[in-house]
Parts: structure tokens; C-alpha cells; sequence
């Protein structure tokens, strides 16, 4: 690479022109590196917004539900078993999203 002021031949890794005192490329444009684990980062926390907190409300209403907390005191629970079983589902996703979360996404940022 040669410098842009004076043409003198510049060697790897120079911040400055020798001759000139010009700054080169690689002195003034700092280098931007993209690391795998802020993908990884911004991926799996997208997923526990995305799937995550949806999962864990819906599996709280469903236990909600089968708990009896909205039924009427007259009426009683309806199929509050399979409520209870089927809420076990949401929140089993809710729980394996923030294990990936906490180890896989933040636990990146830990080795920096």
C-alpha cells in the first residue's frame, strides 16, 4: 500500500507515514468485527421474547384455569385436569428458552 500524501511505500501494520507524517487507512477507519456469540445473543433473546413470555402467560392462564381461579363458585372447575396438563406444555417451552437464554445468549458475554 502506498501512502495517500506522498506515494512512499508503506509496510504492514503502519499507523503513520514515515515520510509525511499522513495517517493511513488503517490508522484512521477502526476495524469492526462482527463476533458469532452477539449473534447468538441477539437470536436467542429475540426467542424468549418472541416464544418465551407469550409461553409463560399463556401457561399461567391455563393453570389459572384449571385451578378453578375464574370459575364461578356455582359452577366449579371444567376439565381442570387437562388444564393443568396441558399448561405444563407453555411453560415447559417458557423454561427451556430461559435455560438457552442464561447459559447460551448471556453466557457469552461472560468470556469477554
Amino acid at each position: 500500500m502506498n501512502c495517500s500524501s506522498c506515494g512512499r511505500q508503506l509496510k504492514d501494520g503502519e499507523r503513520f507515514c514515515l515520510n509525511c507524517g499522513e495517517p493511513t487507512l488503517s490508522a484512521v477507519v477502526p476495524k469492526i468485527r462482527e463476533k458469532p456469540s452477539d449473534i447468538v445473543t441477539c437470536l436467542v433473546i429475540g426467542l424468549f421474547v418472541l416464544f418465551g413470555i407469550p409461553a409463560l402467560l399463556f401457561g399461567g392462564y391455563l393453570l389459572a384455569l384449571g385451578t378453578g381461579f375464574f370459575s364461578d363458585e356455582k359452577r366449579g372447575p371444567s376439565n381442570g385436569a387437562i388444564a393443568i396438563g396441558v399448561s405444563c406444555v407453555p411453560l415447559g417451552v417458557f423454561l427451556v428458552l430461559t435455560y438457552f437464554l442464561l447459559k447460551v445468549g448471556l453466557g457469552h458475554r461472560r468470556g469477554e
